[in-house]
Formats: structure tokens, C-alpha cells, sequence
């Protein structure tokens, strides 16, 4: 295609409008994580005075680990197409030396995680939080069952536009579903913290706080002190500066995390103190 000013013109409106709706997903994306995180602390929107700027931050607590999954998925596909020649699934099956084996044995994958799923959801109903760790799979599964019935099942043909606009269907449930169970997972791994990430110097005579620090907003910061059963959210007003305790843990090698053998060897980790400064 010659290089031309209308394709180029045709090329930036097309990019202008992938950006667009990039934006768009990553917003609604950031919003679910933050209804699930905010959900789990057994709050809510009302509950903390968040601002738009706080909510498109938080697509960089999620975005960069669902971009990674995308493209290790991608890249999977890719060697998957290569190994198999970019055979179509009929040719794989048709050209295979065992038809009938092949055949069930690809159909059997879909049918194993199918049960899986569905066997994960109903204990999670009978038994409650047990198995609220594989929900997300139940859920996944489910989702991909109802879009298979709604595309594919109806006794009349469906065109090529008709197919793709379920798969992007289903693509954008998929990722919502992950991306609430990630921000729930998040907030669950804040809840579980058993001793205080920062030092919180407030503006007075009070002494300083030691807390585990949950968020920052545009607005202040939300922790909890030690042995506290609730949260707390702090505007920047009241906050003079705090600082990050953090452990530098060595690099534990792989023949140690698998045997015993540096069982003898003395590791201690350093603890440096980083002071943000005041706010």
C-alpha cells in the first residue's frame, strides 16, 4: 500500500481511536478494581472521598500485570500455531494417524475445565470461603459457557462481524472478572499484614504512627494501626510526612528453596528506612 497522505490520515484516526477506547477500558477497568478493593475492606465509594485522578492511578496497580498475562498468553498462542504447523483444527484432527483419539482428547480440555469450574462454584455456595481462591475460575468458566451458548448455539447461521463481536464480548468479561478478583486478592494481602509498613509523623504533638498503609488517594491515605480492627483515612492535612520500612531480603537460590541444604548458612536481612518527606 503506497504511503499516501489519505492512508496516512486513515492510519492516525485509526490509532486516535484505539487510544480512545484503550483509555475508556483502562478507566472502567480501574473503577471495577477499586469498587472490589474498597469491597473487600468492607467499604465503599462513599466511604473514601476518591477523586477521577485516584482512580485512573490505580490502572498501574493492575494494567501492568494484565498487560504481562496478555502477552505471555499471545506469545503462547504464537509458539502453540507454530508447533502445530498453523494447521486449522479440522486438519489437525483429519491428518492425525488416530482421528477418533485426537479428537476427543482436544474436546476434552474445554469439558475439564468446564467441570472444574462449575464444581469450584458449587462448593463455593455449600461451603462458603474455602474456595473463594479458585472462584475467579468458576466465574471465567461460567462466562465462557453463556457467550458459547449465545454465539454459537442458535439453529441459524451467524456471520463473521456476528462472531467477532461476541469474541470481544467475551475478551471484555473475561478481563473484567480478573481484574475485580485482583483487586479483591490486593486488598486481602493488605488485610493479612501483620506488622506496620510505614511511620506516619501527623501534624501536632501526637507521636508518630506506626501503620500498615493501604492506599494513597489525591486526598490523603488510608491505614490501619496495629491491632486495630478497622481503617482509618487520614487527610494530607494531618499528615506532616511518613516513612517506608521495608526488608531487602537476599536472593534465596533455588537449590536452597528446595532442600536443605543452606540450612547452616546465616542470612539477615538489612531494613533501611526511606522518609518520604512532608506532605
Amino acid at each position: 500500500m503506497p504511503v499516501t497522505t489519505e492512508n496516512l490520515l486513515k492510519w492516525l484516526d485509526l490509532a486516535a481511536k484505539i487510544g480512545v477506547v484503550s483509555a475508556t477500558a483502562s478507566f472502567l477497568g480501574s473503577v471495577v478494581w477499586d469498587w472490589a478493593y474498597f469491597g473487600e475492606l468492607g467499604m465503599g465509594f462513599a466511604d473514601i472521598p476518591t477523586s477521577l485522578a485516584d482512580h485512573v492511578r490505580s490502572g498501574l496497580l493492575w494494567l501492568p500485570a494484565t498487560t504481562l498475562m496478555v502477552i505471555l498468553a499471545f506469545l503462547n498462542e504464537l509458539v502453540t500455531r507454530r508447533i502445530e504447523g498453523w494447521r486449522t483444527e479440522t486438519e489437525l484432527i483429519t491428518t492425525s494417524s488416530h482421528p477418533v483419539f485426537i479428537r476427543r482428547f482436544r474436546n476434552s480440555v474445554p469439558v475439564l475445565f468446564g467441570v472444574l469450574g462449575y464444581t469450584i462454584a458449587a462448593l463455593y455456595v455449600l461451603l462458603g470461603d474455602r474456595f473463594r481462591q479458585g472462584l475467579w475460575l468458576a466465574l471465567l468458566v461460567i462466562w465462557s459457557h453463556l457467550v458459547w451458548w449465545l454465539t454459537f448455539r442458535p439453529p441459524r447461521s451467524t456471520g463473521r462481524t456476528f462472531g467477532i463481536a461476541f469474541f470481544v464480548v467475551w475478551v471484555a468479561g473475561s478481563a473484567l472478572i480478573l481484574v475485580y478478583f485482583s483487586g479483591r486478592e490486593a486488598a486481602r494481602r493488605a488485610l493479612d499484614r501483620t506488622l506496620p509498613s510505614h511511620t506516619i509523623v501527623l501534624r501536632g504533638p501526637d507521636a508518630p504512627l506506626r501503620v500498615t498503609l493501604f492506599r494513597t488517594f489525591e486526598r490523603g491515605v488510608l491505614i490501619r494501626a496495629p491491632r486495630e480492627p478497622f481503617t482509618r483515612f487520614l487527610p494530607w492535612p494531618e499528615v506532616g510526612s511518613f516513612a517506608v520500612v521495608y526488608t531487602d531480603e537476599p536472593y534465596a537460590e533455588l537449590v536452597c528453596r528446595w532442600t536443605s541444604i543452606c540450612s547452616g548458612i546465616q542470612r539477615s536481612p538489612s531494613i533501611r528506612l526511606s522518609n518520604s518527606g512532608a506532605m
